[in-house]
């Protein structure tokens, strides 16, 4: 198993978790209840966790990505691939049987 991509995908969600905290915070303090700090808490602690994982070389994965792990970049080393690979022979049959 990838564990890189996995800690990435979870400081993703982290981070994506920690936004929309933001969202209560806002209408805490537009409505004055008091509560913000304990929305504020939660998410300064969330951006903590997720922004070293997120942001620190996140190409890493891309740069190494290969088909093992169930990826195949389009894109090798900066340059395009030399064709595509076609994974139907034709696109129309020709000579469609009639018998069912």
């Amino acid at each position: 198993m990838n564990y890189r991509a996995v800690v990435n995908v979870i400081g993703r969600i982290f981070f994506l978790e920690a936004i929309l905290m933001c969202f209560p915070i806002i209408v805490d303090l537009i409505y004055g209840e008091g509560d913000w700090l304990y929305f504020l808490i939660p998410t300064i602690s969330l951006l903590a966790i997720s922004i070293p994982i997120v942001v620190v070389k996140p190409e890493t994965d891309s740069n190494t990505a290969s088909t093992n792990d169930g990826i195949c970049p389009l894109m090798a080393n900066g340059t395009a691939p030399i064709r595509e690979t076609i994974t139907h022979a034709r696109a129309v049959i020709t000579n469609p049987s009639l018998a069912y």
